[in-house]
């Protein structure tokens, strides 16, 4: 009788400490647009191919004081691109240019005007986490694809 005793508090106890365990939430996930104006953005790597041919490093064309670029995606739509650690020429201003930014096509987009709206460019959305952005663009020249990496 005493074994049951002691069986039927423990099994009391164990009943009674599991019901104040809550489970934690999964976080939500993040918005499209909070990933991209959550950081700084440096393109590590960017390609064209023409027609059927290979892709080609289009990277290792841009200058040094080009390549090191920050490119800026505010949550206001807002957008700037910044010199980085290198300008061009020092008498520059540190950002190079400013425009608006949005996604389009049920965020499958994004749509980037610079300057007075003069100039305006559509990227294919290939993925966006919170430390990758690949973008694509296909024009006269071929196929362009952009990574940036989330500084």
């Amino acid at each position: 009788m005493k074994h049951l005793f002691f069986y039927f508090i423990l099994m009391a106890g164990c009943i009674l400490s599991s019901c104040g365990k809550k489970e934690t939430p999964a976080p939500t996930p993040l918005t499209k647009t909070q990933l991209i104006s959550a950081k700084t953005w440096r393109m590590t790597a960017a390609t064209i191919r023409i027609g059927t041919n290979a892709p080609v490093d289009n990277l290792s064309g841009y200058p040094a004081c080009e390549a090191d670029n920050l490119y800026i995606y505010r949550a206001n739509n807002t957008y700037e691109e910044d010199q980085g650690a290198t300008k061009c020429s020092p008498n520059q201003s540190q950002i190079r240019l400013t425009g608006t930014w949005a996604f389009t096509t049920n965020e499958t987009k994004l749509s980037i005007t610079r300057g007075s709206g003069s100039i305006v460019d559509d990227f294919d959305l290939l993925e966006l986490t919170a430390t990758t952005l690949k973008t694509r663009m296909v024009d006269g020249n071929g196929t362009l694809d952009y990574t940036f990496t989330a500084q």
